[in-house]
């Protein structure tokens, strides 16, 4: 029985591994940093460098200092302070959610009001549960009509006492690259303001999305695996002294505790490699998106565009499903043919969201997008292409923008 469940696991890891991966929410992880994050070194507690006897010393809680993974940690930590213009980095949390969830205890007390980002406006499911469950106060921020820019004046409405307020923008299905200039007149000096930056912080220290430490806001989080293109972990950045020690009293007190060394070294290689490549890496991420969707557009795909005539201002192209068609039947049509891509609903309707951040970590370029466009279009028609699409993903076998081949 188990060996036939492994054999199961196998076959659809073969199968997954032919696929055209266009999912808005999933990575490729260079081999360097996949290879270094199973080393035997990761299956220990890691708690620091330790003292110059290699020692973790809590008097009387003593422990195994790791100083290679110290040392590593000390080079990604300050080359995203470089990227993201951070005052302080945490590799702690887990996952995205483990980060929020962390980042809302740390911040707010129970008499505080946590305001996220509404649902119908591209907001993420978790925030509001974890907030009411947590016993503190919610409410939402909405999209101005255009639902490209925040509605500052309701924003302002809801904070009535800026001092017990935190708000968490939790951005995720969004396509815009969002004016946040006025963000921190409309919610007050007092208010803690935290950007959830998951799909898009390799974006940020690639330089070609928003930064929000430069519109005053106090803290960036994300999970580490979309356009950041490492393990499932979670990056925490600090703007500014006065909320990083906030937070770190009760992130070390007990919100985090084992860092799993494996997938932080993962991530760790992964910035450094960020450090080397975000630039050019972000850059193509975001002209193959627009290239993806100008190339369905012409095919006559309904593709959802933003007011200023782009498909995207970063890693996602939205499109609307043919009228034909339930969206169980778009999932089917595609993964027959093994593309991954996922049906979403904020916006109204539900809707295919692709994402460019594993073909480009791939190597593909616009005129390959190009003929995913064409994959796309004609497997939503029904036809049967699993071997054209094979074909196409093992021409890129090597992993883009990353240390692979140089250590």
């Amino acid at each position: 029985m188990i060996p036939h469940l492994f054999n199961k696991l196998l076959q659809e890891d073969a199968r997954l591994s032919r696929s055209l991966r266009l999912a808005a929410n999933e990575t490729l992880i260079s081999e360097t940093a996949l290879t270094l994050s199973k080393l035997r070194i990761g299956e220990s507690y890691y708690l620091g460098a330790g003292d110059n006897d290699d020692i973790i010393d809590f008097a009387p809680f003593t422990f195994a200092g790791r100083p290679a993974i110290g040392a590593l940690e000390v080079a990604a930590d300050n080359a995203v302070k470089k990227m993201l213009r951070a005052e302080s980095v945490s590799f702690q949390c887990l996952s995205g959610v483990h980060a929020m969830t962390s980042m809302i205890l740390a911040l707010t007390e129970p008499d505080w009001t946590v305001l996220s980002l509404a649902l119908d406006h591209g907001g993420h499911f978790s925030t509001s549960m974890i907030v009411q469950a947590t016993g503190r106060k919610h409410d939402w921020i909405r999209l101005d009509e255009s639902c490209e820019r925040f509605d500052l004046d309701n924003l302002c409405q809801r904070i009535s006492s800026p001092s017990k307020t935190l708000v968490y923008l939790d951005v995720s299905m969004n396509r815009t690259n969002h004016d946040l200039s006025g963000f921190r007149d409309a919610a007050g000096s007092e208010t803690t303001l935290l950007y959830d930056a998951s799909h898009t912080l390799g974006l940020m220290m690639g330089g070609v999305f928003t930064n929000p430490f430069d519109f005053g806001f106090d803290v960036l989080s994300g999970n580490s695996h979309k356009t950041l293109p490492g393990p499932q972990k979670a990056i925490v950045c600090f703007g500014n002294e006065h909320v990083r020690n906030r937070a770190n009293i009760r992130l070390n007190a007990g919100l985090t505790s084992s860092v799993h060394a494996g997938s932080l070294i993962g991530l760790i290689v992964t910035v450094l490699e960020m450090e080397q490549f975000a630039t050019e890496y972000a850059s193509a991420c975001v002209a193959n998106a627009n290239a993806l969707g100008e190339a369905l557009g012409n095919l006559g795909v309904c593709v959802r565009r933003l007011s200023n005539g782009m498909v995207t201002q970063n890693h996602q192209v939205h499109i609307e499903l043919p009228e034909a068609l339930g969206y169980r039947d778009v999932h089917t049509n595609l993964a027959s043919n093994n593309i991954v891509a996922n049906i979403d609903g904020a916006f109204g309707t539900p809707y295919l969201r692709i994402g460019t951040q594993y073909t480009t970590r791939m190597g593909m370029s616009p005129a390959e997008m190009k003929e995913i466009a064409v994959l796309i279009d004609r497997s939503l028609c029904g036809y049967n292409l699993e071997d054209e699409v094979n074909t196409l993903v093992m021409r890129f076998p090597h992993v883009k923008y990353s240390f692979d081949g140089d250590y």
